[in-house]
């Protein structure tokens, strides 16, 4: 579609567009900060209604600006002129933009290690997940151990550090993509490995039909809630559960329409003001959603399943 496919008016109601309503309903981790929206990663980075200022870069402009130049900087890829002034006027709420697919990720040809021994340290020790809701991870093939190998800043030797890779599943059972989770003590590193297919996620399937959908931010917070019915001999029965890696509401939209009209969708997102601020924008476009979070004092459902485990201890 050519630019002239478009009117004077058109083009200045796509840049008038409420960009931080906009990029919320992608899943953009944005905080409320009095009345604006402050990126959740990017101290630096504000909204206000149409307009953007990235304080740090010294850049700031419009809503069609910012899907045409700075997309890529938050995770998602640049739209050009003409498909951002589409995606900005006319279109629902939850309206987004889509990367092209991939069609070549291959895990087998990443760096994998032969051992899990980080992984499962990690994972058990330092997430205080069961070994054996970890051991079905690897023995099933949904867990990987990632070698990324560096130079150590301080002597300039090659060193050596391990993710978990937590892989995503199509249709047909192929591995199209994983959600990554750095393994180091006290790092929270986590993201999608590059080449992954857009709008999918980490997902666990306990028998069929599948009558509710559980969302997570995270294939960690998914594994603590796992571990935390278990200790209440609960069962998932007919739950599939999936990590939006944030807070991606493209993943949100495949899972559940993959799931079927049968399936209620339930956010169980962290308590924080992004996480609210997600819970209102998808229950104002699907209201069947409901909502379980963890225990108010805790932040997400890791931190509810260490403190737990510590007070058994």
């Amino acid at each position: 579609m050519s630019i002239e496919r478009y009117s004077p008016e058109q083009i200045q109601e796509a840049r008038q567009t409420n960009l931080a309503e906009y990029l919320i309903s992608l899943g953009v981790p944005l905080v409320k900060d009095g009345s604006r929206y402050r990126h959740r990663e990017h101290d630096s980075l504000v909204f206000t209604k149409n307009a953007f200022f990235w304080n740090s870069r010294g850049a700031k402009g419009n809503s069609v600006d910012f899907l045409t130049k700075y997309l890529d900087e938050i995770g998602l890829n640049n739209l050009t002129f003409t498909d951002a002034v589409a995606e900005l006027t006319g279109k629902s709420h939850l309206a987004r933009p889509e990367p092209p697919q991939t069609a070549n990720f291959d895990i087998e040809k990443l760096n994998l290690s032969p051992d899990m021994d980080h992984v499962i340290k990690y994972l058990c020790d330092t997430r205080k997940i069961d070994r054996p809701i970890v051991e079905y991870l690897i023995a099933n093939r949904y867990l990987f151990q990632e070698i990324v190998p560096y130079t150590d800043k301080m002597t300039g030797e090659p060193r050596e550090m391990y993710n978990a890779l937590f892989p995503f599943y199509d249709e047909h059972r192929q591995i199209v993509g994983a959600e990554i989770v750095g393994t180091l003590t006290g790092s929270r590193f986590k993201g999608i490995k590059e080449g992954s297919a857009y709008g999918y996620g980490f997902t666990l399937q306990f028998g069929e039909p599948v009558q509710y959908v559980l969302f997570f931010e995270s294939a960690i917070d998914l594994l603590s809630f796992i571990d935390i019915q278990r200790q209440k001999n609960k069962t998932l029965a007919g739950c599939q559960l999936v990590s939006l890696t944030g807070l991606k509401a493209n993943i949100f939209d495949r899972a559940l329409k993959a799931a079927g009209t049968q399936a209620v969708p339930v956010l169980c997102v962290d308590n924080d003001a992004a996480g609210q601020e997600f819970i209102e924008h998808i229950k104002a476009a699907y209201p069947q959603t409901k909502v379980r979070r963890p225990l108010s004092w805790y932040k997400d459902w890791n931190e509810m399943l260490c403190e737990t485990k510590k007070s058994l201890e």
